[in-house]
């Protein structure tokens, strides 16, 4: 038998034409076997590692050499199948991992509120309660630690056992993390460089969230103060590390949003949870150094 080198047909020994197409076969095209397996060899290596460029050519191929053309677009196919079947691992491999690390997350929260009741931070494996009590996660035993006070190893936090809020050990505000929000990176320009600050720990889809970001930004816009209003939702995982892990022994993010606090001069000076009200907003800030009008009423179309 003799294959014809340009379709790729079964001739009868001693043919001189090919039957599917018309081919000499005793002319140059015919001889040339080596030099058409390379080809080969080469397109099928192309369709595997560019698909689509493998399917583009194997469909250019497809009235010149069909042998060729077929050879190529089946090794695209597997190349895509390949890719398909990996990505669909991995996908699942990922959501697998951002479940467990959530339910992980979410236990943690649990055991701290337990703990401290309603006024607490997660960091990493560790529980901080308002007082400055401490709890390892994972054993759920007390860490006898200074907590940042005077270094002995008593439980009393440095404040004689007073929990006044603020007799908790001050500590210097500065950002040290990349961001990669337009914001973030203007909130931690700020932040580090000691002016005062108000930010809001939101989300895009909370109703009071919703209803307290005009209220805030038209008291900020009055009264001239530098605010951050950051739907948390809508930053990515890295920057909202950053936001929701203020090195302070008074920052008590538990989650629970709008959250408000304020920096001022590196310093951290206090947060509220929730919004109710414009007066409670005015009640807030007056009271933590700010100079708002006691009559401010919030008026929709005044913004």
């Amino acid at each position: 038998m003799i294959k014809c080198n340009k379709c790729g047909s079964s001739n009868k020994d001693g043919s001189k034409y090919c039957g599917n197409c018309g081919n000499d076969l005793n002319s140059s095209v015919n001889v040339t076997n080596n030099g058409n397996g390379h080809e080969k060899t080469l397109f099928c290596i192309l369709g595997f590692l560019f698909p689509i460029i493998g399917i583009i050519v194997g469909c250019i191929y497809s009235k010149k050499d069909k042998a060729l053309s077929k050879s190529i677009i089946i090794s695209s196919v597997v190349a895509i199948g390949l890719q398909a079947i990996l990505f669909i691992v991995l996908f699942i491999l990922f959501m697998i991992g951002s479940i467990t690390e959530g339910t992980d997350f979410a236990n943690k929260v649990n055991s701290c509120r337990n703990y401290c009741g309603y006024n607490y931070r997660v960091v990493n494996n560790t529980c901080t309660c308002k007082d400055g009590t401490k709890y390892d996660l994972e054993t759920g035993k007390k860490i006898e630690g200074n907590h940042g006070d005077n270094g002995s190893m008593n439980d009393n936090h440095g404040d004689s056992g007073n929990l006044d809020d603020n007799i908790i050990p001050e500590k210097e505000i500065i950002i040290d993390d990349e961001v990669t929000d337009v914001n973030m990176s203007n909130w931690k320009r700020d932040i580090n460089e000691g002016k005062e600050v108000v930010t809001v720990i939101a989300s895009s889809r909370c109703p009071h969230c919703i209803a307290y970001k005009p209220v805030i930004e038209d008291i900020a816009r009055k009264y001239n103060i530098r605010l951050y209003f950051f739907e948390s939702d809508l930053l990515s995982n890295n920057d909202y590390d950053v936001l929701t892990d203020i090195d302070s022994d008074k920052f008590r993010f538990s989650g629970s949003v709008p959250f408000t606090f304020i920096v001022r001069k590196n310093e951290y000076i206090n947060d509220t949870v929730g919004y109710s009200d414009a007066q409670d907003v005015v009640n807030f800030l007056n009271s933590n150094g700010f100079k708002i009008d006691e009559n401010y009423t919030y008026e929709s179309n005044g913004i």
